[in-house]
């Protein structure tokens, strides 16, 4: 199964953060689906682990976001490519509300996905 993918953004803390927005390709119009916040490692990037399992889930059926962390990769913030703690919790929440405002994600089925150091951060 393929999947529909869209490069998106949302704000964290007043920085602009890039993300994939992945959906399944024959995602129904006026169907809600289940969705996940896919959290890369450490020193990681939205395009190779987490970015993987969010392409793999949408083919399961699953709206999933995965995006870069405040101040790595894509999105903004400095000094690049430090690890936040604080701020990473933070993108996590706010690309959970960024779902909550996409018609085709049911708001009452969002869960999150951290792989390595991004489980910590949940």
């Amino acid at each position: 199964m393929a999947v529909t993918k869209k490069n998106v953004e949302f704000n964290a803390h007043g920085l602009q953060v890039a993300g994939i927005l992945n959906s399944p390709e024959h995602a129904e119009e006026n169907k809600q689906y289940p969705a996940l916040v896919c959290v890369h490692p450490g020193s990681s990037c939205k395009d190779q682990t987490a970015g993987i399992y969010a392409e793999k889930l949408a083919e399961q059926g699953f709206v999933t976001i995965v995006f870069d962390a405040s101040y790595q990769g894509e999105s903004e913030g400095e000094p690049r490519y430090i690890e936040e703690p604080a701020a990473r919790v933070e993108d996590i929440r706010c690309a959970v509300d960024y779902l909550t405002t996409l018609d085709c994600v049911d708001e009452n089925r969002i869960g999150v996905l951290g792989v390595c150091a991004g489980g910590v951060m949940q």
